[in-house]
């Protein structure tokens, strides 16, 4: 039986049911013949109950206000407990600390970003004792332990901080000689100084990643709440199918153009690794999900999804000064860099230049700046569809199809840009998205 690291979501462990439904398929993993051996046991890392992040939040927001309220958090997780027949003990501790946490914003009047990282951390502080516990109550010897007590740390980018490199030696250290299945908090860290940090969006992810990598699994397991990437967004194309197989560039292009699959940033250290992830239903276990590879296998199909974002604001650069000579695109670029915003999308023409930021942070003093070399116009309201599959380079006939759908569909589309054999992406109006990514859709998967 392989060696995995397993990621259970805040949804897989949003209430007693669905931890008892964890605990069913953490009971899958484990090798009955090694199941006293390293090599037997999975390592499991869990997220925050469903919406506690927020109501964590929120309840620092209130102590500002002098107002002390952590009511409701206490309740969601006495009533997991109560449910699983564990007692208040389990927790007790933790609930006592939040107290504490949330009178010293209140006395300080402060909440500044690493003591909401700390406010935030008692989410996973907490379930990742709960399901710890549940699983010693069914037969399976476990154990709940902080990221930061295994040895994860980071620097002190708080809210977005980024791994160091000594917690991959650190993980292989402390993990080595574990003798039960490790409950892990994902999301997560404590800087140089001791201090709890928050690994950003996609944080527990990033952490089963980084534990992956450090323990040279065999696989790493996401499970959510779908049967893992679908060919579209199934909120937006009902009849969106899953993928059985993708690369990791397929799915980091994905992400990056919108796709709810895996932040980019959490699935790097596995692919260094080259250790498979796959993405799973813990509504559905016995449903195959999807199966990421390193990008150097053979992978059937063309197109593997399609991606999109709404609210895209399209920047389009016009000048004859671009016309024979050189240094203008640095000019444009410039711009960008003061102000720290990337960008999704850059087409060009001889006197045009079209760029779609990743934010809609300091537009008007980007467009301010850039009127000094150029004309400029703003267009709001935009959106950017994404086709997305290594097979668009070599497989002819792919980009007529694409627009033919769209044409049929009566969407113009105002910009277009193609990376290098991945991604094809088209910025249309935000009124025609729904029906531009339907069309598409229908045409490569139905």
């Amino acid at each position: 039986m392989p060696i995995v690291v397993m990621k259970f979501g805040g949804t897989s462990v949003g209430n007693a049911n669905r931890i008892r439904t964890v605990a069913d398929i953490v009971k899958t993993r484990i090798d009955p013949k090694k199941e006293a051996s390293k090599s037997g046991l999975p390592v499991v890392v869990v997220s925050a109950v469903t919406g506690m992040t927020d109501l964590l939040i929120k309840a620092g927001q209130e102590a500002l206000k002098k107002n002390l309220i952590m009511d409701q958090i206490t309740d969601i997780h006495l009533k997991i407990l109560e449910d699983l027949n564990l007692t208040e003990k389990v927790i007790e501790k933790d609930l006592e600390n939040l107290g504490k946490h949330l009178k010293k914003i209140a006395d300080k009047g402060d909440l500044d970003r690493q003591e909401l990282d700390e406010l935030m951390s008692f989410g996973e502080r907490m379930s990742s004792k709960i399901v710890a516990a549940h699983l010693n109550s069914v037969g399976i010897d476990a154990k709940a332990e902080s990221s930061y007590d295994v040895g994860f740390v980071t620097n002190s980018n708080y809210g977005e901080a980024e791994i160091l490199d000594q917690t991959y030696d650190n993980l292989a250290h402390s993990l080595k000689k574990r003798k039960e299945v490790v409950v892990i908090t994902g999301f997560i860290a404590k800087d140089l100084h001791g201090k709890i940090t928050s690994l950003g969006r996609g944080g527990s992810d990033y952490t089963a990643a980084i534990l992956g990598a450090a323990l040279n699994v065999d696989e790493i397991e996401i499970w959510t709440d779908v049967d893992g990437i679908m060919t579209c967004d199934p909120r937006l194309v009902p009849n969106a199918k899953s993928i059985g197989v993708i690369s990791f560039a397929e799915a980091t292009e994905l992400a990056y153009f919108g796709a709810k699959v895996l932040h980019p940033k959490t699935i790097l250290p596995a692919m260094r690794k080259r250790i498979p992830v796959r993405v799973l239903n813990t509504h559905n276990p016995t449903h195959p999900g999807t199966l990421i590879i390193s990008d150097e296998e053979k992978i059937e199909g063309i197109i593997k999804a399609i991606a999109f974002k709404r609210n895209v604001t399209l920047i389009n650069i016009t000048s004859t000064r671009m016309l024979y000579t050189h240094g203008f695109l640095s000019k444009v670029f410039e711009v960008f860099d003061r102000y720290k915003v990337s960008v999704d999308l850059v087409a060009t023409s001889e006197v045009t230049v079209s760029i779609t930021p990743n934010t809609a942070h300091h537009i008007a003093e980007i467009k301010k700046d850039l009127s000094r070399v150029a004309h400029v116009d703003v267009e709001e309201g935009r959106a950017m569809i994404s086709v997305v599959g290594k097979g668009l380079q070599d497989t002819p006939g792919i980009s007529s199809r694409i627009y033919k759908a769209l044409g049929n569909a009566h969407v113009n589309v105002e910009v277009i840009s193609q990376s290098y054999g991945i991604n094809q992406s088209v910025i249309v109006d935000g009124k025609d998205l729904e029906r531009g990514v339907k069309a598409i859709h229908a045409e490569f998967f139905e």
